[in-house]
């Protein structure tokens, strides 16, 4: 699957700056070229840096240093061979060719995030590829993106699209556009409490703020457009099955709770995460806050439930498997 996406997006131009270590990743070892990349990407960045602040710039991207200022002006003045006085032109494009070279860096680096999460796919890739315009959208808003945290984002919605493609929509795209860092650091935080498709909101209806998620932290979340019905006195109900005794999964991302007992029914409150929520908190490859889970579960025995915390397998159509079963 990784060979696939280094194909689609060489052949559309998309993370051009990779390609001198794409011919190699076939029959090189990935943690060798990954070390190699980013080293060069520092160094990169590093010139980069120098030209925004005014202490170098490009010229056929080598650097030309700039000399401190002088006793008659306080602006820094160009040094290169053949240039007696301070070339404005070249101190531009030197300019528009950093910032160049930063988004590529950008484009990159979100690159190897996909390329981190699809060397842990196993199986053949799909046949189909993510759509070109999806790709170009990609590409230009990944551009923009400096932190890493962002950068991990971009690169999930990218490994996600070549694993099933058409799974991320352009509304996606835009919403991951308009993050900060603080909110993509709590999108990863809240992301491992989602159980049941939702976050529950506590026995007070406060959340989880002994466990790091807070009444405040579920109420930017909601303005986010990713969870709904804060405050609303929301529930999650189950039951049994006519004749059947009580038998019921609540599904985290990679841990479960058994509920069974002679009690037919249970409910705990919450509120909903949308479909986009479910969307971008997958993104982050969250794993299941179990300190939580277990707090549900002993919620849930004061209905004189039965609760084990479990692993489970998903076989599709609701059909699962569970084991190491531990009781609560």
């Amino acid at each position: 699957m990784i060979i696939k996406m280094w194909n689609s997006l060489v052949d559309k131009g998309i993370g051009g700056v990779l390609t001198p270590w794409q011919m190699r990743r076939e029959g090189s070892a990935a943690y060798e070229l990954k070390a190699e990349e980013m080293i060069a990407f520092a160094h990169a960045e590093q010139s980069i840096k120098r030209i925004q602040l005014g202490r170098a710039s490009l010229v056929w991207m080598e650097p030309i240093l700039l000399s401190g200022p002088t006793a008659a002006s306080n602006e820094p003045q160009l040094v290169p061979k053949g240039l007696n006085e301070y070339d404005h032109e070249l101190v531009i494009l030197a300019n528009q060719r950093a910032d160049v070279i930063r988004k590529e860096i950008n484009v990159a680096k979100a690159v190897l995030e996909a390329e981190t999460v699809l060397v842990q796919e196993a199986g053949a890739p799909p046949n189909a590829v993510p759509e070109i315009d999806w790709l170009y959208k990609w590409r230009d808003l990944a551009a923009e993106t400096s932190s890493e945290s962002m950068q991990k984002l971009w690169g999930s919605v990218l490994a996600g699209e070549f694993k099933k493609p058409g799974s991320h929509s352009l509304r996606t795209l835009d919403f991951l556009r308009c993050l900060s860092q603080t909110e993509a650091t709590l999108i990863a935080k809240a992301a491992s409490f989602v159980i049941a498709q939702a976050l529950w909101s506590g026995v007070e209806g406060k959340f989880s703020p002994e466990r790091g998620l807070t009444l405040v932290d579920a109420t930017i979340l909601q303005d986010l457009g990713l969870i709904s019905s804060v405050g609303r006195g929301m529930s999650r109900r189950f039951e049994a099955a006519k004749g059947q005794p009580l038998n019921h999964l609540i599904i985290s991302w990679n841990k479960a709770l058994l509920v069974s007992g002679a009690v037919r029914q249970g409910q705990f409150s919450v509120a909903n995460v949308s479909s986009l929520g479910m969307q971008i908190f997958a993104l982050t490859n969250p794993k299941t806050n179990e300190d939580n889970l277990v707090d549900l579960g002993k919620f849930l025995k004061h209905s004189n439930l039965d609760v084990a915390l479990v692993d489970f397998e998903d076989y599709g159509g609701r059909q699962y498997r569970w084991f190491n079963d531990v009781q609560l």
